[in-house]
């Protein structure tokens, strides 16, 4: 069985994009502390995922790819 943690993959991706939490919460409409909530959960709903991934301009396969990775090398 493969492992996801969407959190860890999501603030990868955050990092190297150069992306703010707040430019992310206010184009999501929703309060800063949220998305920081998000970036500390392993799992997380995919309509969540999907809009993130829409706000930060990745395909939901980066997500994906880059959570694999992040427990395939920890493992």
């Amino acid at each position: 069985m493969s492992h996801f943690n969407a959190g860890y993959a999501l603030r990868k991706i955050i990092r190297s994009r150069d992306i703010t939490m707040a430019s992310i919460a206010r184009r999501m409409d929703i309060k800063t502390q949220q998305v920081y909530r998000f970036t500390k959960s392993r799992d997380m709903k995919l309509s969540t995922a999907i809009r993130l991934c829409e706000i930060i301009g990745i395909p939901l396969s980066e997500l994906v790819e880059v959570s694999r990775g992040s427990v395939d090398s920890k493992q």
